[in-house]
Order: structure tokens, then C-alpha cells, then sequence
């Protein structure tokens, strides 16, 4: 599946027209971090700040916490909020036992990213979830997961690539009439299908409250969801921010979301 080859000219694009319009047009980026084993600092990869300032937008780091005044400030202070990849979500948040195939949580992370979460929606902050980030959104609005696609739905195929993670490990199937049709469909196929990557071995059970499907993967596994009531929260499966450099199609969807947050 084919990608337009158009992604520098598009970078460059949007690089000189933040330059024309100044640095104050930039908005404000909040990257939830995580907590390194071992050496008890936070840290966010890299691929999520790039990015952020590839589409115009200046990304700020948030250290996790559980005070709810901090929290209600990082809201406050972003224009927007991404949550990104990581470990699992611990099953007790969705009321199922921890399955030995669920990785050991991070019960601190789970619980500032729910509140964060649920702030940034009290607030109509825009809000964008990629992979675990798509996972806790959707736990946050009490939705549950499957803890391993492979021992759970084994007619779906392996979804945790191998690397390297910017190509394409599979189609979605992206739904007529969502906010992500609208968003890539230049780049669709006669079927309304994309290529994606995917380093993810759970997924959503059943969405949360008032959460839609917006696309679908080869298998029946949804990857990607909306929140209709909401100004902008999306989230999806896969990792943009991995293919956003080679795949213009994934630099458009990180595009839509700062646009949100202007």
C-alpha cells in the first residue's frame, strides 16, 4: 500500500508558514512522560517531540503526579495533550484480574493519566491517545480490554511488528462519515484502507461512553476511536509519530490534532 510522496514538500510547507506567522502561533503540547526503572527520571521518547515540532507546535513535558491541583494546571497551561505508547494498563481499572500475559503495571502512571484524562475531557482540551495512550482513554471512559490479542483472539493476526517500526505492518479500514475519514482520506484506497504500523498486544474490548469506531484493522480489531461530544479526542492503536518523517498520511493525522489545539 502506497504512500503520496509528498511528505518534505508538506514539512516544509508547514515549517515556513509557522516562521511567517511567528513563534506566538504555536501551540502548546502537553507529552505525558514516563518514569525510567532504575533511575527514577522521567522521560518521554524522542519520535513524540519531533513530531510535535514538525507541525508547528512546541511540545512540553509532564511529570506524573497524582495531585489533583497539578494535574488541573498541566490542563490549564496546554493547548492540548498527547498520550502516548508505554506498558499496560493494570486490568483492576477495567475490573478483570491481571492475566500472567499482562506486563506488571505502573499503578502510579494509570492513575495520573486517568485523572489527566478525565480533566482534559471536563475541560474540552483537545486530547490525542496513541497505543497505550488509545488504551487508558478508553479505560478512562469505562471501556475494557482484551489483555493479549494472541491468547484472547487468535484468529487475529500478531500485531507487535518488527522493527523497523516506520513501515507498514498491516491495513486499517477507516470508516465513511469520523473525523479520521475527513483527515486522510486523499490517501485512502478504493476500499477506504491505510497502512499502518503496530507494537501493541492488547486491545479494546469494549469502547467507553460515548466513544466511536473510526477504523478497523484487517482482523476485526478496532484501532482507532472518537469521542463525537467532544471538541477533539482521538486516539488510535498504531504510531504516527514512527511513520510520521516517511508517511504523509501520518504526519496529516498529527497535523489535525495541533490544528485542534490553535
Amino acid at each position: 500500500m502506497t504512500q503520496p510522496a509528498t511528505h518534505t514538500a508538506a514539512l516544509h510547507k508547514r515549517n515556513n508558514n509557522a516562521a511567517q506567522e511567528g513563534t506566538t502561533s504555536r501551540p502548546l503540547i502537553g507529552i505525558c512522560t514516563r518514569t525510567l526503572q532504575g533511575t527514577n527520571e522521567c522521560a518521554c521518547v524522542q519520535t513524540y517531540i519531533n513530531a510535535v515540532i514538525a507541525c508547528n507546535a512546541t511540545p512540553l513535558l509532564l511529570p506524573g503526579t497524582t495531585n489533583t491541583q497539578v494535574i488541573q494546571s498541566y490542563v490549564q497551561t496546554v493547548d492540548g495533550i498527547i498520550v502516548p505508547g508505554g506498558g499496560d494498563v493494570n486490568p483492576a481499572f477495567y475490573n478483570e484480574p491481571h492475566e500472567d500475559v499482562t506486563q506488571i503495571p505502573d499503578i502510579e502512571l494509570d492513575k495520573f493519566e486517568l485523572e489527566l484524562i478525565r480533566e482534559t475531557i471536563h475541560c474540552d482540551k483537545p486530547l490525542f491517545g496513541i497505543c497505550r495512550g488509545y488504551q487508558i482513554i478508553n479505560v478512562a471512559l469505562g471501556g475494557t480490554l482484551y489483555q493479549d490479542i494472541q491468547t484472547q483472539l487468535p484468529h487475529a493476526h500478531n500485531h507487535s511488528m518488527e522493527p523497523p517500526y516506520n513501515g507498514v505492518a498491516h491495513p486499517v479500514r477507516v470508516l465513511n462519515h469520523t473525523p479520521l475519514f475527513s483527515t486522510l482520506e486523499r490517501y485512502l484506497d478504493n476500499e477506504a484502507c491505510i497502512g499502518v504500523n503496530s507494537r501493541h498486544h492488547q486491545a479494546s474490548k469494549a469502547l467507553g461512553e460515548g466513544l466511536m469506531p473510526m477504523a478497523y484493522s484487517d482482523d476485526g480489531i478496532c484501532e482507532a476511536f472518537y469521542l463525537p461530544s467532544a471538541r477533539f479526542v482521538q486516539a488510535v492503536q498504531w504510531h504516527p509519530e514512527l511513520m510520521f518523517s516517511t508517511h504523509n498520511a501520518q504526519a496529516e493525522l498529527i497535523q489535525s490534532f495541533v490544528d485542534a489545539c490553535n
